[in-house]
């Protein structure tokens, strides 16, 4: 199923970030982000430097931030980036947390679960073995967690790794999945299972999808007939459109904050990634007939700009300004 989504992502979207269905053109905004897991998309962007704080390397702010010296030559790749295996194996070394411990101990604990969290699951690459230093740049003051647009973060590197798996020479496709999962399941109906949770109050939506997996009830090894069925999708009827407009009062406020911008057209900024929203591409989602979209400003070979490039900052400074001017405005 997700080795379909790129394919189909390839026919209708490599420039609009859209699926192209038999049913119509349609594609996961920031709406769903938070809707369904509740990662805040109204708030400062994802961006950081490339380099350290002066004097220092991404291997000695793991050590000054969370005590933890990797071994360089066999946890460590490039400059920044720590295997996660490692970050593991020294989580399960540490004293648990009591009522009684130290507050600093605790950040310690939490910076390097998040740090598991956005190489395992948020941020993840084709491997799954390595996660970047980058993001200490984000997690020294944790009380200022809040203040970043990690849903939107979280759908630029989508875009990003369906993209370089589309268009691009890689053989795998990395991303968060889990949301790209619950986007099909939640809107296509023949692949949508039994919900096993009632909607729950101060809980995303995406909780209704949580369960263990049956071997005996759920399908698996079932990639031929569910790209078949995916390929012969013409019935409208077998699309939900306008997915959460009957469920929005009863979520929490932090699955609807950002509500106000869910439609507007505007970069997407993960580290050095940006990628365009473009809601005014799948209008009936929001409710809207569907009208001929603006032209695209688009880089077909984007998709080879990461953080593995050898860039100093002022080429760095330079494309995020280019990948971002001029590309706000409202889908309608």
């Amino acid at each position: 199923m997700i080795g379909r989504s790129a394919g189909l992502w390839l026919s209708g979207g490599g420039q609009r970030h859209i699926f192209h269905l038999r049913t119509g053109e349609a594609t996961i905004t920031l709406q769903d982000v938070e809707v369904l897991f509740g990662l805040r998309v109204d708030e400062e962007p994802l961006h950081a430097r490339y380099e350290p704080p002066p004097g220092q390397t991404w291997v000695t702010e793991l050590t000054r931030l969370n005590h933890f010296v990797p071994d360089v030559a066999g946890q460590i790749s490039g400059q920044s980036r720590v295997q996660l295996s490692a970050l593991c194996t020294y989580l399960e070394g540490l004293d648990p947390v009591m009522d009684g411990t130290l507050q600093d101990d605790v950040d310690r604990h939490a910076r390097l679960y998040l740090l598991i969290i956005f190489g395992g699951i948020l941020f993840p690459n084709s491997a799954g073995a390595f996660v970047s230093l980058r993001y200490l740049v984000f997690l020294e003051h944790l009380d200022r967690l809040g203040d970043y647009s990690w849903g939107g973060a979280v759908l630029a590197y989508l875009y990003r790794c369906l993209c370089r798996a589309s268009v691009g020479v890689v053989r795998d496709v990395c991303g968060f999945f889990a949301l790209l999962q619950l986007w099909v399941w939640e809107r296509m109906l023949p692949f949508q299972p039994v919900p096993r949770h009632h909607l729950e109050i101060d809980m995303p939506y995406a909780r209704r999808w949580t369960a263990g997996f049956d071997r005996d009830v759920d399908t698996h090894h079932s990639i031929l007939p569910f790209r078949d069925q995916l390929d012969h999708m013409t019935d409208d009827a077998l699309f939900i459109w306008m997915l959460y407009s009957a469920i929005l009062d009863g979520l929490p406020p932090f699955c609807k904050a950002g509500q106000g911008g869910w439609r507007l057209r505007c970069p997407l900024i993960h580290l050095d990634i940006v990628e365009d929203h473009m809601p005014e591409c799948v209008l009936r989602q929001f409710g809207h007939t569907q009208s001929i979209p603006l032209d695209v400003r688009h880089e077909l070979r984007h998709y080879q700009r990461d953080d593995r490039a050898a860039v100093d900052d002022i080429f760095w400074l330079s494309w995020m300004s280019s990948s971002t001017v001029g590309r706000t405005g409202w889908a309608l």
